[in-house]
């Protein structure tokens, strides 16, 4: 019997932030998403785009925000395609 096949999952963001970024700045944003009760972990942004967004959702992750030295996007959700994991409701913020 799968006693967790019924659990639904808590949400769990990825702050990818470029080594333009702050680390102060990239705190600051996980602590502002965390206020909204999700699970929020700063990660650095390395190699290939595609490939680390496959690595967060092998580690868990359900979104992701990236952080830019001028500007961030919220991903709302992965998406499995042909070619692999996407992003999809991308917002500028």
């Amino acid at each position: 019997m799968d006693l967790l096949a019924g659990e639904t999952r808590r949400e769990s963001v990825a702050v990818l932030y470029e080594s333009e970024v702050p680390v102060a700045r990239a705190l600051a944003v996980a602590r502002e998403l965390r206020a909204g009760g999700r699970s929020v972990s700063p990660v650095a942004r390395r190699g290939k785009f595609g490939a680390q967004l496959g690595r967060l959702t092998e580690w868990g992750f359900t979104s992701f925000v990236h952080l830019r030295a001028d500007t961030w996007h919220h991903c709302l959700a992965f998406v499995e395609g042909g070619s692999g994991v996407i992003a999809s409701a991308i917002g500028n913020f």
